[in-house]
């Protein structure tokens, strides 16, 4: 399906609306570099990666949510936009689903069998409650810890944290110049389908001009039609009653 264009001035980007192919295309396109840029931070960050599940599930996300947005051609600022939100969103996801390396090492030590019972325990003679409450006493009601913050928010908030800001600067840069590249594609791809375009269109004028013709020289010819049927009409209906001809000639 051929975008209905509109010829470019200047710099501005081409008003073109794609048609449903083009656009999941061009969403598609966007998801697979989004999702490349992504997938290159969070790995660089010590991330786990999850399977081919996986990311054919955010691929779908993203396509999802790029595609609604890219019914035109974009301009440099939305795709660089796209870029770097979609990024975010990536090793957000990737972060919450597959974590780091080294995620919950200190929580899985496992305790010892035999535990070590102290020679106070065994000699005291006061004490109150059974051998396993003096071993493992239990916490004293509204003294708990609180809840346990997960290891992916800790990360998501390590990556704002000052020391972390030169990393994030530099990925930040580089998805800049990926929607600035994208967005100079994009906007070649709009012009090129314009002028491969005009070619077909006047192949097809002439083509289509007589069946367009046929239908107005119709209509012209049953306007014809009628308005002489009209005029006879008109015409029979005149009243052509006078004066006698001998008051005429005496007048």
């Amino acid at each position: 399906m051929l975008p209905k264009a509109t010829p470019a001035v200047d710099n501005e980007p081409v008003t073109t609306e794609a048609g449903r192919a083009l656009r999941l295309l061009r969403a598609t396109v966007l998801a697979g570099v989004v999702t490349v840029l992504g997938t290159v931070a969070h790995s660089l960050a010590g991330g786990r990666l999850p399977g081919a599940t996986g990311f054919a599930v955010l691929l779908v996300l993203l396509v999802a949510g790029a595609a609604p947005l890219l019914a035109r051609a974009a301009s440099t600022r939305r795709l660089v936009a796209l870029v770097v939100g979609g990024q975010t969103f990536v090793h957000a996801v990737l972060t919450a689903t597959s974590g780091h390396a080294g995620d919950g090492v200190g929580a899985s030590s496992p305790a010892p069998v035999v535990p070590t019972i102290p020679d106070s325990v065994l000699t005291s003679s006061h004490r109150e409650g059974t051998l396993a409450e003096l071993l493992h006493p239990q916490p004293a009601a509204g003294s708990g810890a609180g809840p346990t913050v997960p290891d992916w928010v800790l990360h998501l908030l390590a990556d704002l944290q000052p020391a972390q800001l030169p990393m994030a600067l530099a990925h930040l840069l580089a998805a800049v110049g990926v929607g600035w590249w994208l967005a100079s594609g994009e906007r070649a791809l709009f012009v090129l389908l314009v002028l491969a375009a005009a070619p077909l269109l006047r192949l097809l004028a002439p083509a289509a001009l007589p069946v367009a013709i046929g239908p107005v020289r119709a209509v012209r010819t049953a306007f014809r039609l009628r308005v002489v049927r009209r005029e006879v009409l008109l015409s029979s209906s005149l009243a052509r009653r006078g004066p006698p001809a001998p008051v005429l000639l005496a007048t």
